[in-house]
């Protein structure tokens, strides 16, 4: 093999500790917020056959109460479902752009909100996540249009489908989501640094990672082996770290309410202690964002560093300027 994922942690672990110490709050902030907005980042008498028959008249309930609220409120749910997919668009715009502004960030070891400069290079991406999205919407459409044209002429959607075929679309749908997994892989980890060094538009950038990697099979799928392998670590530690926080967000905000309520017990001035402890409340939230901003950026950071370095290695492209 021309090289080995796992043996790049070291250089991606160092690299993290010199991009983001000595500890500058400010810089930190900064590129949490980028990194953030960019990651915007598996016998005893029970009778089986009963029980699924239940679930089934109780799902085939739900979607009926579905299919009911539609047909009676058709013009709301359109404006609701309409207003959810331009804002779904938005954000992804947003996303698309972001995602080169952290690789610039890393890359330049400088954190700057340079949207306008990595406008066309998202723009691009965005562009490719749609087609890429309504590809996969039309493809989950034909795999559930049983259950679709039973909901839309209002047949029991769970009922009027068969076990067998409900099995064999999970099974599609599972192989699809592991198909748009690695996709994905390949579209942020290796496209996105392409399109970042060359210039060029995302689809072109797609074809000629995907011809480099044909010719690099093993070291790909090792290099797939150890995102995993990291990506469930470092995803760990993310939620461990958000658990304790959370945990202690709310052992504060349950000693400011105790203490306000107490505060009211001796003054009785209860519009006073209520808007006070919504401040401190409030005060104690954004910190709680910033906090975790800050905890998990190494993590974010350092899973960044490994795909540039092993774009490096599968391209032979220099991105990095030292």
């Amino acid at each position: 093999m021309r090289w080995n994922s796992f043996n790049l942690v070291g250089e991606s672990i160092n690299r993290t500790k010199k991009r983001l110490f000595p500890f500058q709050f400010k810089e930190w902030f900064k590129l949490g917020i980028i990194s953030a907005i960019a990651g915007m980042s598996f016998g005893s008498g029970f009778n089986f056959s009963n029980q699924v028959n239940s679930s089934k008249d109780l799902g085939d309930s739900f979607f009926s109460s579905i299919r009911d609220y539609i047909t009676n409120h058709g013009f709301i749910f359109g404006i609701i479902f309409s207003l959810f997919i331009l804002i779904s668009l938005f954000f992804s715009y947003i996303q698309s752009v972001f995602t080169f502004i952290f690789v610039e960030s890393l890359v330049e070891k400088k954190a700057r909100f340079a949207f306008s400069k990595n406008n066309s290079k998202g723009v691009s991406l965005f562009y490719f996540k749609v087609i890429l999205g309504l590809i996969s919407l039309g493809i989950f459409a034909i795999v559930f249009s049983p259950y679709i044209y039973n909901f839309i002429i209002g047949n029991p959607v769970l009922s009027s489908v068969s076990k067998t075929y409900f099995i064999i679309a999970l099974s599609i749908t599972f192989v699809y989501s592991v198909l748009i997994y690695f996709l994905s892989l390949i579209l942020y980890d290796f496209t996105v640094p392409y399109v970042f060094t060359k210039g060029e538009p995302v689809w072109q950038s797609f074809k000629k990672i995907w011809k480099i990697i044909s010719k690099n099979k093993k070291e790909s799928l090792v290099y797939w082996l150890s995102r995993i392998v990291l990506g469930i670590a470092t995803g760990l530690c993310v939620l461990i770290i958000f658990i304790v926080l959370f945990f202690l967000l709310i052992l504060i905000l349950g000693l400011i309410i105790s203490l306000m309520y107490y505060l009211y017990g001796l003054t009785g001035l209860l519009w006073l202690w209520v808007i006070v402890g919504i401040i401190f409340g409030l005060g104690f939230v954004l910190m709680f964002v910033l906090l975790l901003l800050v905890l998990i950026l190494p993590f974010g950071t350092f899973i960044r560093y490994f795909s540039l370095i092993n774009f490096e290695k599968l391209t032979g492209i220099k991105i990095f300027k030292s």
